[in-house]
C-alpha cells in the first residue's frame, strides 16, 4: 500500500483552487461572495475563526452553483491531464489517497483513476458545512 498527497505531490496545483477558477470563468456571479472569503481569510489569520469555519466561508460560492455534478464532470475533464506522470506509472490498486481538499471534489478523479481509498475533508457541497463523522 502507497499513501500519496493529492495535491502539488499527484496532481500539477491545488486542486480545490483550480476548481474555484473554474467555476469563477462558469458562474460569474459567484464572485459576489469574493469580499466574504477574503474577511474570512483575514479573520482567519487573525485567530478569529477556525480553520472549520474559515473553510466554510470560502465555499459559500457553492451557493450560486446550479448542478454541481456537471461542474465537477467537466472540471475532471479539463484537468485530468494534470495528474503527474509519474503517479499513473506505479500507481496501485491500494494506493490511499490523502487531501485538505473536499472530498466532493476528489471523489470523480479517484473513481477515473480506478483509486478505492480517499481521505479528504468532508465538506457537504450542498450546505457548504464540514462533516466530521
Amino acid at each position: 500500500m502507497n499513501v500519496y498527497d493529492f495535491d502539488k505531490t499527484i496532481y500539477k496545483g491545488d486542486s480545490t483552487l483550480d476548481f474555484y477558477f473554474f467555476c469563477l470563468r462558469k458562474k460569474p456571479i459567484i464572485i459576489k461572495e469574493f469580499p466574504k472569503q477574503i474577511y474570512s481569510t483575514l479573520l482567519y489569520k487573525l485567530g478569529k475563526i477556525t480553520k472549520t469555519e474559515f473553510k466554510e466561508n470560502f465555499y459559500i460560492f457553492l451557493n450560486d452553483l446550479e448542478n454541481i455534478d456537471n461542474l465537477l464532470k467537466e472540471f475532471w475533464d479539463n484537468n485530468q491531464n494534470k495528474i503527474k506522470s509519474f503517479y499513473l506509472k506505479q500507481k496501485n490498486y491500494d494506493d490511499v489517497i490523502i487531501s485538505a481538499s473536499p472530498t466532493f471534489l476528489l471523489e470523480p478523479i479517484c473513481r477515473r483513476l480506478n483509486i478505492k481509498y480517499l481521505i479528504a475533508s468532508k465538506v457537504d457541497k450542498n450546505t457548504r458545512k464540514i462533516c466530521w463523522n
